[in-house]
């Protein structure tokens, strides 16, 4: 059952000057289009043996046989309000241009397009394809003759990376929006309140009606003295709005100064910066990290503007604050997102670009690590003869092969275990966790979480893939890494297995 949301980019443009190329790629991206039996010989001889495939994600593939004429296929996608997520274009396309020429005039039209350049012939070397094309991250080179995995992957990771960030500049876009709807508002309020204390001769009275106008306002407003020396300008007055947001009570707050509200990561230079603007008698606008009474951090926008006396003085300051932490929240879960689609698609192409197993392991596992912001991440595969389970690839804080965990019975330790079992492991509290043997290294590194997948394809175990972090592991990318697991069990069954030789292993 395909559960992916129907708004999804899932168009594909394939520019090839073989109408056969066509055929397949149709066949591997929209198998529900083609006919199968037409397309036997062809997928041999391209190919080789066909495999059965698992369901997969249908493409919307669309055809273009010269350079010329995607190009143009792209223009009217883009007119028509359907742009392509990603195209496959062939190096050599008699007799017009070539693909590195259609790509670059591609890029010129929709700079957002995933292009996959497909060739059996070196043409171009990397430094005259970059020179040509610059170094772009939605570029990959995809060599033939090439198999259906491959292909597949390529199409699932790069439509889904061109979904992602269309998502995130959309939301982004909202995001902005909205602040500066609030932004507008806030100055709007500042503009009133500075307006009906100037109206009044002495600042104390002003403070008192201005008390009254504020009093139901769901904003949060403080009204501070005018020192700015140490210890700082003295609250004299907040409205309810801030109780809610902050937990001090009036009779709390009153009196002390905004630094009940810092904590360890309020940011100096926000603060800093704030009191120069003050000092110049100019208004304040920017964001920053505040604590709740109870401890809790929030984050919060805020505009703080000077009241002027009869002369021209400054007498106090209004500040005018708004809680943000939803909205903070939301970017930091796109950012995530993103970041996650980056380790997808990392790890795909280290699992199609060639090479030693060793190798793409080794790339899989600084994946996880770059992408994860994790300690280390460990690949093992399996010796079935010996039901033992190999260390290949380590990266991080340990890259070494050898010592205690370069080899593991299946069924020992907490790698061995989830081997055996055939079930992953995840906590956010290692310390504590029986399944941990050594809690004093854990303490002594700061490591709090730890995540395990057993690998395995076709109910055949392949090995494990496994990760410990210093900070707490999102569902989100728990998710992600169950994700890339799946993909490297499968890379590791392409290869044959997984049987790869590492020297000077520790017994």
């Amino acid at each position: 059952m395909n559960l992916e949301p129907a708004d999804k980019n899932r168009r594909v443009l394939v520019i090839d000057d073989n109408r056969a190329i066509h055929d397949d790629f149709r066949k591997i991206l929209s198998p529900g289009d083609a006919t199968a039996a037409a397309l036997d010989l062809t997928e041999v001889a391209v190919f080789g043996d066909a495999k059965a495939a698992a369901p997969q994600t249908q493409f919307e593939v669309d055809s273009a046989y010269q350079g010329q004429e995607g190009v143009l296929m792209v223009k009217k996608a883009l007119a028509a309000g359907r742009p392509y997520a990603m195209a496959f274009v062939d190096v050599r396309i008699p007799p017009g241009w070539d693909g590195v020429e259609t790509t670059r005039q591609i890029w010129e039209l929709d700079s957002d397009l995933q292009v996959v350049l497909c060739t059996a012939y070196s043409d171009y070397s990397w430094g005259e394809m970059f020179e040509k094309l610059g170094r772009r991250d939605g570029l990959l080179i995809l060599k033939k003759p090439f198999d259906t995995v491959e292909a597949s992957q390529l199409a699932n990771a790069l439509t889904e990376k061109w979904w992602l960030h269309a998502q995130f500049r959309r939301k982004m876009e909202e995001l902005e929006s909205r602040v500066a709807e609030r932004t507008h508002e806030l100055q709007h309020t500042n503009h009133a309140l500075e307006t009906e204390v100037v109206e009044h001769c002495r600042a104390e009275e002003s403070l008192r009606l201005l008390g009254s106008a504020v009093e139901q306002s769901k904003e949060s407003i403080v009204i501070t003295d005018a020192q700015l020396d140490l210890p700082g300008p003295k609250i004299l007055f907040v409205n309810p709005a801030f109780t809610k947001m902050t937990g001090y009570s009036a009779e709390e707050a009153i009196g002390n100064t905004p630094r009940i509200l810092q904590g360890p990561r309020t940011d100096p230079t926000v603060l800093s910066r704030l009191r120069r603007t003050l000092q110049r008698g100019e208004a304040f606008e920017g964001e920053g990290i505040n604590y709740r009474k109870g401890g809790e951090e929030f984050y919060l926008e805020w505009q703080i503007a000077p009241i002027r006396g009869a002369g021209g003085n400054t007498t106090h300051f209004v500040a005018v604050q708004h809680d943000i932490t939803a909205r903070k929240r939301t970017e930091e879960a796109l950012q995530e997102r993103a970041q996650l689609a980056g380790l997808e698609v990392d790890v795909g192409t280290a699992l199609t670009r060639g090479g030693t197993l060793a190798e793409m392991l080794r790339l899989c596992s600084e994946a996880i690590v770059r992408h994860l912001d994790t300690a280390f991440a460990r690949v093992w595969t399996l010796n079935e003869r010996e039901q033992m389970l190999e260390l290949q690839a380590s990266a991080g804080l340990y890259t070494h092969l050898n010592g205690p965990h370069g080899r593991v019975p299946v069924g020992k330790f907490k790698i061995g275990l989830i081997a055996q079992e055939r079930m992953p492991h995840m906590t956010n509290q290692v310390v504590g966790d029986p399944r941990v043997n050594d809690q004093e290294w854990a303490k002594r590194e700061g490591i709090v979480a730890f995540a395990g997948y057993p690998l395995v394809v076709d109910d055949r175990l392949l090995g494990v893939v496994a990760m410990f972090a210093r900070h707490s592991l999102t569902q989100t990318a728990l998710q992600a890494l169950a994700s890339v697991s799946r993909n490297i069990a499968v890379g590791i069954e392409r290869t044959g297995g997984g049987a790869v030789a590492v020297q000077d292993r520790a017994p």
